[in-house]
């Protein structure tokens, strides 16, 4: 049991110094190499297609009452009667959107397509043009309209603004690959068994004769 204690303790102390070594290496990588990566892994500097709606949102959730219910359709209904008659959409929304955004004309910012399907549907789906309005959305909770106001196309990061994210990608990738290569090589030479005399007077100086074989 003693054995297999300083078996493992030395092991645990050879992999420990060889990492020390590897971090007081060298840890530059060539710009072609980065280059390499951001093209390989392009689709991780790829931002998506973004669009900025504003929302008029009214609660109608089967929890509530069936008068209740009623009520959240009128608005809904009166809120589409306005939007019709040409009254602004922001206007409209902080006098009848029941949605935190309300005192901001409705502007929820910009979403993506992977924003709550019944919304983004419609938003990257049905509104084609800045300024264009939803019919009613109804879902079981909420009823909604939105309005696009602004797209941002689909677009690549420069090589130049994510270099240092894929340097610090290599690293851990490289850092990742070498520790598992000497656990491996640990475990090949079974170094401990190959070096009893150390395990037997293990301290200090023959520990660190041991890490150096």
């Amino acid at each position: 049991q003693l054995l297999a204690n300083q078996e493992g303790t030395l092991a645990s102390l050879y992999v420990e110094e060889k990492m020390k070594e590897f971090f007081s290496g060298d840890q530059q990588f060539d710009e072609n190499a980065l280059y390499e990566y951001y093209k390989s892994n392009s689709y991780l500097f790829t931002t998506g297609e973004k669009r900025r709606i504003n929302l008029i949102l009214v609660r109608h959730n089967p929890n509530m009452s069936v008068e209740d219910r009623a009520k959240a359709k009128k608005t809904i209904e009166k809120a589409k009667a306005k939007l019709r008659l040409g009254i602004e959409f922001g206007e409209v929304a902080k006098e009848l959107s029941q949605d935190n955004s309300a005192s901001k004309g409705g502007d929820i910012g910009y979403i993506g397509r992977n924003f709550e399907r019944a919304i983004s549907k419609v938003a990257f789906g049905e509104l084609k043009y800045i300024g264009d309005t939803s019919d009613i959305i109804s879902t079981n909770a909420y009823l909604r309209i939105i309005q696009l106001t602004d797209i941002k196309s689909e677009s690549e990061r420069p090589f130049e603004t994510v270099k240092e994210e894929i340097i610090e990608a290599l690293r851990k990738e490289r850092r990742a690959n070498f520790q598992e290569s000497i656990y491996t090589e640990a475990a090949t030479r079974n170094l401990l068994r190959e070096n009893r005399a150390v395990i037997q007077n293990a301290a200090g100086g023959q520990v660190a004769a041991f890490v150096r074989q």
